[in-house]
C-alpha cells in the first residue's frame, strides 16, 4: 500500500469498491493485455511521444453508468479543463482505448479518470422506505450516485 502511494499509483472511491486502472503508453494499446502493463501507471509522468491510454474499469455492486477523462491544460498562466465522455451505459466491467485528440506536444498537461455508478437508493430512504415514515423526513427518501477517481497521469515535455 505505502509503496503504491509512494508511486502515486492510487485512486479514489466514494465508498464501493470499484475497481480502477488507468494507464498510458506511447504505443497503440489493447484490451487484450496478455499480462502486459503500459509504460505510465496512473500517477505517473512521461515526458515525449503521444500518449495512448487505456482505462479497466469493474464495478462493485451496482452496474456502471459513465466513464470520463478529465484533462488540465496551462495555456498562457491559465488552467483549463475540460471533460470528455468515453462510454454511457449499463455495464458491470469496461475497458476503453483511447487517444487525445488535443493532445499538443509543447503543453504540459495531465488526465485522470472518472467513472459513476448508476444512482441507488441512499441509506436513509431504505430506513424510511422500511418504516413506512419518509412523509416525517423530508429529503430522507433519496438517491445518491457512487464514483471512482484514479491519480493522473502527467505530461511534463522536455524543453528543446
Amino acid at each position: 500500500l505505502f509503496a503504491a502511494m509512494k508511486r502515486r499509483e492510487v485512486y479514489a472511491t466514494s465508498g464501493p469498491r470499484i475497481d480502477l486502472d488507468f494507464e498510458a503508453n506511447p504505443a497503440p494499446l489493447s484490451c487484450e493485455r496478455n499480462g502486459k502493463r503500459a509504460a505510465v501507471p496512473m500517477g505517473g509522468e512521461f515526458t515525449t511521444g503521444l500518449p495512448h491510454f487505456r482505462l479497466t474499469v469493474s464495478s462493485d455492486r451496482v452496474p456502471l453508468q459513465k466513464i470520463e477523462v478529465i484533462k488540465g491544460t496551462l495555456e498562457g498562466g491559465i488552467f483549463k479543463e475540460s471533460v470528455t465522455a468515453l462510454w454511457e451505459g449499463s455495464a458491470t466491467t469496461q475497458c476503453i482505448v483511447w487517444e487525445d485528440p488535443d493532445f499538443v506536444p509543447l503543453e504540459p498537461a495531465f488526465w485522470y479518470a472518472r467513472v459513476t455508478e448508476q444512482e441507488t437508493l441512499r441509506w436513509s430512504a431504505h430506513q424510511c422506505r422500511k418504516e413506512n415514515r419518509c412523509d416525517e423526513f423530508p429529503g430522507a427518501d433519496t438517491t445518491i450516485q457512487e464514483r471512482a477517481w484514479s491519480s493522473p497521469i502527467w505530461y511534463l515535455p522536455t524543453e528543446k
